[in-house]
C-alpha cells in the first residue's frame, strides 16, 4: 500500500491507495470527508487544481530557512525583494517554497 499523500488547491488531503488512484482522506478544516470519495490522480487534479505531494523528507519550514539563506547569499537584492515585497512589504518566501515543492514534484 502506498503512503503518498497529496494536497489539492483547497488544502484537502488525498491518499494514494494504489498506483494512480486517490482516496479523499481529510478536509482542510480537519474533518473527515464522506466515505467512498475515490478518483484517479488525473481526475482529482482536473477537478481540484494542481496537487502537491506532501513530503515528510522536505519539511517546509526547513526548506524556507534554506531558501532564504541561499537567495541572500546568491543575490541580496532579490532576497530583500522576496522578504519585504517591493511596494507592499509582504513576505513572498512562503509562496516561493510552495513553488519549489511543485517544481520538485514535476522533476520526478
Amino acid at each position: 500500500m502506498s503512503d503518498r499523500q497529496f494536497k489539492d488547491c483547497d488544502g484537502d488531503t488525498w491518499t494514494e491507495f494504489e498506483p494512480g488512484m486517490l482516496r479523499f482522506t481529510e478536509r482542510a478544516d480537519g474533518t473527515r470527508p464522506p466515505t467512498g470519495c475515490i478518483a484517479s490522480i488525473e481526475d482529482v487534479s482536473a477537478e481540484h487544481g494542481p496537487l502537491t505531494e506532501t513530503r515528510p523528507d522536505l519539511d517546509p519550514a526547513r526548506l524556507e530557512r534554506t531558501l532564504r539563506a541561499y537567495v541572500a547569499e546568491l543575490d541580496y537584492d532579490v532576497h530583500k525583494g522576496l522578504q519585504c515585497g517591493h511596494g507592499d512589504g509582504v513576505d513572498r518566501y512562503p509562496e516561493e517554497v510552495e513553488n519549489f515543492l511543485r517544481f520538485w514534484e514535476a522533476a520526478a
